[in-house]
């Protein structure tokens, strides 16, 4: 749980101890869950998680908090338990080379939080794939390889399923995959 200790205007200085009545400061805070990987602003001295999309930044210049926008443009929710899922996310992690720019997101962790991830829940994250945008907008099925491959500047793999005559054939082929990918991966399907 999260603790905030809040030094309001409305207490006088003299009531505070002597290391708040200095006028840059306005807030202390005790944080014991982890941050989710913000932007970091200028001056900020503290940053907190507020949901999957917005994080809480504390200037002790300004004594203003803004909402900042996480460093990820795509949060992108993967199985974990599928071969060929695994592959994909390996491909795109290497793409990706530790810029940050895509969240990659076990569903088969137990520690899945469906709070976290835009509300998807599990079985929802099995039944295709899903990616989450830093504005919290939801991407599915082949709209999510077609964003996360231009975010990560190879989107010129998947333009040719951009075109209007081979889309509706790509993302009919995709639901029929997503239908049939845990039987053609040698997985049970879900209840």
């Amino acid at each position: 749980m999260t603790s905030f200790f809040v030094v309001s205007n409305l207490i006088t200085k003299r009531h505070l101890p002597h290391i708040f009545r200095n006028d840059k400061v306005y807030f202390s805070l005790k944080v014991k869950t982890p941050v989710l990987p913000c932007r970091p602003a200028k001056n900020t001295t503290w940053r907190h998680s507020f949901g999957p999309n917005v994080c809480l930044c504390y200037s002790s210049t300004t004594g203003q908090s803004q909402p900042q926008v996480p460093s990820w443009k795509y949060k992108l929710l993967y199985d974990g338990q599928c071969p060929l899922c695994r592959k994909e996310v390996a491909f795109l992690q290497k793409h990706d080379n530790q810029r940050g720019i895509i969240n990659f997101v076990d569903i088969s962790d137990k520690h899945y939080s469906p709070q976290e991830n835009a509300g998807i829940d599990y079985k929802t994250a099995m039944g295709r794939i899903h990616a989450i945008r830093n504005d919290g907008v939801v991407v599915r099925d082949v709209e999510v390889f077609r964003s996360v491959y231009d975010a990560l500047g190879i989107g010129w793999i998947y333009f040719p399923t951009k075109l209007p005559l081979i889309r509706p054939m790509v993302d009919l082929l995709y639901r029929i995959w997503a239908k049939l990918r845990l039987p053609l991966t040698g997985r049970k399907p879900l209840n």
